[in-house]
C-alpha cells in the first residue's frame, strides 16, 4: 500500500506487484494487513535535511508514532551517506549533524535508516524488503497454524 499524500511514489510494475492507494496512520509504505508489523517512510535528500532542521520536531514526532505503532519501522533515505557527509545538498546543515541526527534517532527511536544511493536503487531495495517481509509474516502465520492443528 502506499499513503494517497505521498507526493511522488515508487510506481512498481503491475505485472508484479499489486498497489493500492490509501490513506495510512504511519509511514508511505507498507503492505495490506501488516500496517503494524513494516512500514517504509521515503525521503528525498532535500526533504530529509529540512527533517534535520527547521521540520526536526515534526519528523521526531512522526518517528515516535512509528516506535510506538510499528514493529519494523524504516525511513528509506533516496542518497548515499557519502553525499550526506560530503554536504551535496542545498541548505546550511553541517554533515555532521545530519549524519549524527541519524545516529541518535536510530538510538532514541529505534527505526532502520537505509540510504538507497538513488530513487532507482531505494525503490528496489524497498520492493525487495517488503517482499521478504510478506514471505516471513506468511510463513510464521503457516508455522502457528500447523502448531495450533498439533495441539489437543
Amino acid at each position: 500500500m502506499i499513503d494517497t499524500r505521498e507526493q511522488a511514489p515508487w510506481l512498481f510494475d503491475p505485472a508484479h506487484v499489486t498497489t493500492e492507494f490509501r490513506a495510512l496512520d504511519q509511514g508511505d509504505y507498507t503492505l495490506n494487513e501488516l500496517e503494524h508489523y513494516v512500514v517504509i517512510e521515503r525521503k528525498e535528500l532535500g526533504d530529509f535535511i529540512n527533517c534535520c532542521g527547521h521540520e526536526r520536531e515534526r519528523f521526531e514526532n512522526e518517528l515516535e508514532r512509528l516506535r510506538h505503532f510499528v514493529r519494523h519501522p524504516f525511513v528509506i533515505i533516496e542518497s548515499s551517506i557519502d553525499k550526506i557527509a560530503r554536504g551535496e545538498y542545498r541548505g546550511f546543515l553541517e554533515p555532521t549533524a545530519a549524519i549524527g541526527s541519524i545516529a541518535s534517532w536510530t538510538l532514541d527511536f529505534g527505526v532502520q535508516f537505509v540510504f538507497g544511493y538513488d530513487r532507482l536503487h531505494s525503490a528496489a531495495f524497498a520492493l525487495r524488503l517488503l517482499t521478504k517481509a510478506e514471505q516471513r509474516y506468511d510463513e510464521t502465520m503457516l508455522a502457528r497454524t500447523k502448531r495450533k492443528k498439533c495441539m489437543p
